[in-house]
């Protein structure tokens, strides 16, 4: 049976569901209607084309859509349209409120470089500054995330009081009291949301004695948005928004072959959504990739880790493997759940510091060095083996075979994990070594 989809690929393919699985298709049935009722528009942006001839002058070959499907863009974003949706609502709304700023929300380039430009002169005047401020009022007039409206206004005020007194210098003796008394105020001005989405920002920025020195800031700590503002940003549903932008990603991947997509831009942001998605507290795996084929045939398919990382997981992928263990178990095809998921629901859990996520990575670390000197010799021996039947072997990343502490301490920190020392590291190796 073939059902017509126009949403995910944005392509309009044909999505085959096999008619005789009831259970499956009823799953299948449930989800849509439930996407269905919530009544979104479709994303599917018009067709885009790279002219022949741009600026009066014929363009040669198709050097720049080849060269940007080489950059991995589509396979990016899948992955990170797949972890994301695979998240608990709590954990998909923290990801999603930062990840606007830098995509959908933030000062624009142009913008941003005509005030270092400013910044790195010695000497400016007055008018020089109010081109700038013109461009940054109209900042505030784009701005719709309460957030983004605080900062394009203190951008202003900021502009304001220099262009005012550009050349104005603080004594190095009234420094200290100035500071303390401005920073008291620009504390009280900044709303909580400010502080706790920009912290570097609201730590930094109080402190500053002088108007230019807090100008310098805003553009250092505050992200450039993406010019085009992409579509499908909607402020008032910010998971909404961040699995849009995700999507615009797969598409431009997608059509970076035969279209300029401006795929580059998408990859110098891919970078940041990939490390703040490693950083959402409570970030759970996806068990539903193409590894679990190999861990299912070799019998170390674990049904009570899987059970737990379905939990919260919303997509339609999660509700059918749910069910199909949970048939598979029934039929005596795999273990039973063993009821392990619950207990720990029950035990008392913790959101690992900086400082927790550091020993967490400490231990694992002394436990790796110990383990790797039998796994190394083995390693060796196979290339040695392999190289003396005529197939000489490669191991150019060989000297990284282990991950550092710090790699580790980034990925465990704010990570969800039980309170007993032993439980929590259990967990969390197993994490480390399914990354």
């Amino acid at each position: 049976m073939n059902r017509r989809k126009l949403d995910g690929d944005f392509d309009g393919d044909s999505l085959v569901i096999i008619g005789d699985r009831p259970q499956l298709y009823e799953h299948v049935r449930q989800f849509d209607k439930a996407e269905q009722a919530r009544g979104l528009r479709s994303l599917k942006p018009p067709k885009s084309h790279t002219p022949a001839i741009e600026d009066g002058r014929y363009k040669f070959g198709r050097a720049s859509q080849i060269l940007a499907a080489t950059r991995n863009v589509l396979e990016t974003y899948t992955g990170l349209q797949r972890d994301f949706l695979a998240q608990s609502h709590e954990a998909r709304h923290w990801f999603a409120e930062r990840a606007i700023f830098g995509t959908y929300e933030g000062i624009h380039h142009e913008l941003r470089r005509d005030i270092r430009g400013l910044l790195e002169q010695e000497q400016v005047s007055g008018q020089d500054i109010q081109d700038s401020l013109e461009k940054a009022r109209r900042e505030v007039e784009l701005a719709e995330h309460a957030v983004a409206c605080e900062v394009a206004d203190l951008l202003v005020a900021e502009l304001e009081a220099w262009a005012a007194r550009p050349d104005a210098q603080v004594p190095p003796e009234q420094v200290p009291s100035e500071a303390a008394a401005s920073g008291s105020a620009a504390q009280l001005a900044m709303s909580p949301p400010l502080r706790e989405l920009f912290p570097e920002l609201a730590e930094t920025y109080p402190a500053a004695a002088e108007h230019r020195e807090r100008v310098q800031l805003l553009v250092d700590r505050y992200p450039a948005r993406i010019d085009p503002r992409p579509d499908g940003y909607e402020p008032h549903d910010l998971v909404q928004s961040a699995n849009n932008l995700l999507s615009l990603g797969i598409k431009v991947g997608t059509d970076a072959y035969k279209s300029d997509t401006g795929a580059q831009i998408f990859l110098i942001k891919s970078g940041h959504l990939q490390h703040l998605l490693q950083q959402t507290p409570g970030l759970k795996s996806v068990p539903y990739t193409k590894s679990v084929a190999a861990t299912l045939n070799q019998g170390r398919f674990d049904v009570d880790a899987t059970l737990e990382d379905l939990k919260d997981n919303p997509t339609l992928a999660a509700s059918v493997m749910h069910a199909s263990i949970e048939l598979a178990a029934e039929k005596g095809i795999l273990p039973k759940p063993s009821g392990r998921g619950l207990a720990a629901d029950d035990a008392t859990t913790i959101t690992l510091t900086r400082e927790q996520a550091s020993e967490r990575a400490k231990m694992e670390a002394s436990r790796a060095r110990a383990e790797e000197k039998d796994i190394t010799a083995t390693a060796r021996s196979v290339a040695e083996t392999l190289k003396n039947a005529g197939n000489p072997v490669n191991m150019p990343h060989f000297d990284r075979r282990l991950r550092s502490e710090l790699s580790m301490i980034d990925q465990l920190t704010g990570m969800s994990a039980p309170s007993e020392a032993g439980a929590d590291q259990q967990r969390c190796a197993s994490r480390l070594r399914t990354r």
